[in-house]
């Protein structure tokens, strides 16, 4: 879960090109006005020379969509402890995410983490360290290739994902706190400095950037040629390929939109001002909303007809995804604002509030259809990252640095 607010500092940047004998020796990249995309493409290029197509890549919450449902399996009828490494430090936004066979995080002491994800035990040979210059991780990865991709206090870094070599790095304005979107060669990131950037892993140079004016610290999502985002008044869909604009949905009660995640023709994302907003994918047209009474929402798990999403007051809630008519709810301890996952039928996620990060908090384990709890562990902090499934096992992250493996107790 990502919740940090931070002032925003005008400044000024340079997009770099280097590289291969016979490249340019740089160029300089104009900061578009606020709300447009500038197009960065190199003049010898076409725009359809990079397709946007699919790649074996693991993201954040499963998938471009952002629906958070994974293909897998986790504990369902209780959970027990299979392994559990303390002592990385605050870990309040770096949630783990899974990948070949191993749990990658990043820990406030500037490691990014490589765990066997059965073991717990330190990923042999794997060892990245933060240096000044690129700074700390700062987001959860996005692993495609053979690479890892996150975001740090200074840019966007790619590391090997054995080894944790670095690979290359392209510098933003400011800290990319939300997790990197792959789809094809093309990664999206955004800056706290309201800055979207789409940057290629062939050339590693940006191939167009869209300033939103405002810092940005929920993750965008994409379907079918499109990136949605949004922060404080706007909410964006941009084409993907160029940056331009397709539509955006203003509000000015409340105070930002949050994450997004989309399935079935709609966007669906959460506002401040208490409502859970269904948004036509194409125009942006409201299909139906949800109000609840807290001001802030989880990002949306979407697996199948059922949307699922938490807020503020402690409340989760089971939605159709056509009418936004409310199925189930259950009432959590605590604010129900970290971001939820689905597999085999099973949703899990944590809580915690972003005012106080002390003190054990639950995991909640619900059935899908019904809403009624499963299983709960509690943890030894808050859960403020969202948690990641895989082989069977869940893996927690605590805000106290403790990372648990738990698989199903029989």
């Amino acid at each position: 879960m990502q919740r940090f607010w931070f002032q925003v500092v005008q400044v000024s940047f340079c997009c770099f090109w280097a590289g291969v004998s016979g490249f340019w020796a740089h160029r300089q990249a104009q900061e578009p006005m606020p709300g447009t995309a500038f197009y960065l493409q190199n003049e010898k290029e076409s725009r359809s020379e990079i397709p946007l197509q699919t790649v074996p890549e693991v993201l954040y919450r499963g998938n471009p969509q952002r629906t958070g449902v994974f293909q897998t399996t986790g504990p369902k009828t209780g959970a027990t402890v299979q392994w559990r490494r303390n002592g990385f430090g605050l870990l309040v936004h770096m949630s783990p995410v899974v990948a070949d066979g191993a749990v990658y995080f990043g820990s406030d002491d500037g490691r990014m983490n490589a765990l066997d994800l059965q073991t717990g035990q330190p990923l042999e040979g794997f060892r990245y360290q933060s240096t000044q210059a690129k700074g700390k991780p700062g987001s959860p990865v996005a692993a495609a290739n053979g690479s890892l991709y996150f975001g740090t206090e200074k840019g966007l870094l790619a590391i090997n994902a054995k080894t944790g070599a670095k690979q290359w790095f392209f510098k933003t304005k400011k800290m990319v706190w939300t997790a990197p979107l792959v789809v094809g060669n093309l990664i999206y990131a955004a800056d706290e400095r309201g800055m979207l950037y789409a940057v290629d892993t062939v050339t590693h140079t940006a191939k167009w950037t869209f300033n939103a004016n405002t810092f940005l610290l929920f993750p965008p999502a994409y379907d079918n040629g499109l990136i949605y985002f949004g922060r404080e008044k706007t909410f964006y869909a941009l084409n993907a390929l160029t940056g331009e604009q397709k539509w955006k949905v203003e509000r000015t009660d409340g105070f930002e939109w949050r994450a997004p995640a989309v399935a079935g023709g709609m966007v669906f994302v959460g506002h401040d001002n208490g409502q859970l907003y269904a948004l036509d994918s194409t125009t942006g047209d409201v299909r139906w909303t949800f109000r609840s009474t807290g001001d802030a929402w989880s990002a949306p798990a979407i697996a199948g007809d059922v949307l699922l999403i938490g807020n503020k007051d402690g409340f989760f809630f089971g939605l159709e995804v056509a009418t936004g008519k409310e199925v189930w709810r259950f009432k959590a301890e605590d604010w129900a604002v970290t971001d939820p996952v689905v597999a085999d039928g099973v949703v899990y996620f944590g809580v915690g509030n972003h005012q106080d990060l002390e003190g054990p908090r639950f995991l909640h384990a619900l059935d899908l259809k019904t809403g009624l709890e499963l299983w709960k562990f509690q943890g030894s902090s808050r859960i403020l990252a969202s948690p990641a499934v895989a082989d069977g096992l869940v893996i927690v992250a605590t805000t106290n640095g403790e990372v648990t493996g738990l698989k199903n107790q029989d």
